[in-house]
């Protein structure tokens, strides 16, 4: 099956996570979008992704997995510009790390989308693709909310992050419960 795996802002986070993702079997292509094209380029260059897109709309439309790797407060401006653009079975993570305002600001989007936030608890003293490294999510914890997620994307973050050498942790913010896999 041809998954096509994107990723919007292709700093630290976003960058070191298609590092990590060019071997993974899941996916066929690894496409990339970035705020500065700068950036975007340097990504490619770097084996980051395979192909940039000229939008973030142009991402989330060929996209089966997609990540969102952008600064906190842009998130909920992120997902409502691309909800339009998803197909109907794409997940959706996000590597914000504020998860409560997230969900509330985005709550008239949750019955539409397959999302979960996806919070790895890594990173490094200065940040961009330049910084980017195929093995920072090795061993990191990785939160995963809402705490139960439907099948399908409860499996998705566990293939994804065990392939990444990461920790899974589901994590549900009512009522501050955490779930290891």
């Amino acid at each position: 099956m041809e998954r096509y795996v994107g990723i919007i802002g292709l700093g630290l986070m976003g960058g070191s996570l298609g590092l990590a993702m060019q071997d993974w079997p899941g996916k066929t292509l690894l496409l990339g979008y970035d705020l500065d094209p700068q950036s975007a380029q340097k990504a490619l260059e770097r084996g980051a992704v395979n192909q940039l897109c000229p939008s973030a709309e142009a991402v989330t439309e060929a996209s089966d997995l997609l990540f969102i790797a952008v600064p906190v407060r842009t998130v909920p401006e992120i997902l409502f510009r691309i909800a339009p653009h998803l197909k109907p079975d794409t997940i959706v993570f996000d590597l914000a790390s504020s998860r409560e305002w997230i969900l509330q600001e985005t709550a008239a989007l949750a019955p539409e989308l397959n999302y979960a936030g996806f919070h790895p608890m890594c990173g490094k003293e200065r940040g961009g693709i330049g910084e980017a490294r195929g093995t920072l999510y090795r061993n990191a914890p990785i939160l995963v909310t809402p705490q139960n997620p439907p099948h399908r994307i409860a499996e998705m973050a566990r293939r994804v992050i065990t392939f990444l050498g990461g920790k899974v942790f589901f994590y549900t913010l009512a009522n501050t419960t955490w779930s290891v896999l």
